[in-house]
């Protein structure tokens, strides 16, 4: 029951957010037991071309090596980069 409260507090604050990234950990361990919500990005790194994806890497690397949480997706399509 904690957890379905805990749950409906996160929608409803989420739905203000037009930003977010939420990973959320259903299954806690003594290691893992955080959830995380990230709001209000300072930065999207995106691209939306092949040639792009290079610098889309050096962004995030120097983000990275400043102390930054980086939090998003890649693509189905971004695979081909890592063949």
């Amino acid at each position: 029951m904690h957890q379905e409260k805990l749950l409906l507090f996160l929608t409803n604050y989420l739905r203000k957010e037009q930003d977010f990234v939420l990973l959320f950990n259903d299954r806690p361990t003594d290691s893992e037991y955080r959830s995380l919500i990230f709001t209000k990005p300072i930065e999207v790194v995106a691209c939306f071309k092949p040639s792009q994806i290079d610098n889309a890497f050096r962004k995030i690397e120097q983000r990275l090596h400043h102390g930054f949480y980086l939090a998003g997706f890649f693509s189905y399509e971004c695979g081909k980069y890592f063949e």
